[in-house]
């Protein structure tokens, strides 16, 4: 869909890379649409998308997996490390915005925070490597 306003809201309020965020509070973004995710994410923020123009043309673009409210940023721990994920953040607004910069701040502190990465933990096959095709 196109930049325009919507809500997001918190869904884990403990949780460090959105500890310091309001509730909810409106941006103006794009709004990413997915049809799946995976069930073993922990959902941290989601977008209301019950007031948004999906296109410019009109079309119906929404999947309508997660009804009105779409995952916006989650966290996963796997394989002995941490990853955190946004959606959000697509203007340059976003970067002088001390909500968003709150949120990315200390995602990438939980992402980086002890305990270290347990590389053991770590599956990785050279077979995925060999796999790969170089354009």
């Amino acid at each position: 869909p196109p930049f325009q306003k919507f809500t997001v809201h918190v869904l884990d309020k403990q949780h460090p890379a959105v500890k310091n965020l309001p509730a909810q509070w409106e941006t103006n973004d794009e709004c990413y649409f997915f049809k799946e995710l995976n069930a073993s994410v922990k959902v941290l923020l989601v977008s209301d998308i019950s007031n948004i123009r999906e296109s410019r043309d009109g079309k119906n673009i929404t999947p309508h997996v997660f009804g009105n409210r779409y995952p916006a940023a989650w966290c996963h721990e796997f394989d002995g490390g941490k990853i955190m994920y946004t959606a959000l953040g697509h203007s340059k607004e976003d970067y002088s915005n001390t909500t968003y910069l709150s949120h990315i701040l200390e995602g990438l502190k939980w992402v980086m925070d002890k305990p270290k990465p347990n590389y053991k933990k770590a599956k990785a096959t050279s077979s995925a490597i060999d796999e790969m095709k170089y354009f």
